[in-house]
């Protein structure tokens, strides 16, 4: 990705604004033996952290646990703009207007129910306004 230097100086209240509105965040973690593991999630963000659920036995929880340094990214894309639409030969000039924000996190795994809890009542409250779903509980198997 090139980063230039006119788009970094965005407001951090456009950039909270942004990243509230996406749906679904890409974390980025790294096994073991350095292979990159990539798992699409919706996610909660407040301006200071990102929240997200995983499964247990998800091998990104494994990669948290084990090594914590993480990225998060959401994107948008806007355009994509054909070479001919440019240039009528050049396929060069083919290019894409995307907007993206990329966090580079220290992640950690929460396991206590009551935290657990919390998270995916905030995650419901975002993604699933309407309800059509039990109360949740901490005595709950779901």
């Amino acid at each position: 990705m090139i980063f230039h230097d006119y788009y970094a100086d965005i407001p951090r209240e456009d950039v909270d604004r942004f990243v509230e509105s996406q749906e679904m965040g890409r974390l980025v973690t790294v096994g073991e033996d350095g292979t990159p593991h990539l798992g699409l999630y919706n996610f909660v963000y407040d301006g200071i952290s990102l929240e997200l659920h995983l499964v247990r036995a998800d091998e990104q929880v494994a990669d948290l646990k084990a090594r914590p340094r993480c990225l998060f990214e959401v994107d948008e894309i806007l355009a994509v703009i054909p070479s001919h639409w440019v240039h009528p030969e050049y396929a060069g000039s083919a290019t894409a207007y995307h907007r993206t924000a990329i966090f580079e996190c220290g992640g950690a795994v929460a396991e206590d129910p009551a935290e657990v809890l919390a998270q995916q009542v905030r995650l419901l409250a975002k993604h699933q306004p309407e309800g059509g779903y039990r109360p949740l509980g901490v005595e709950d198997p779901l």
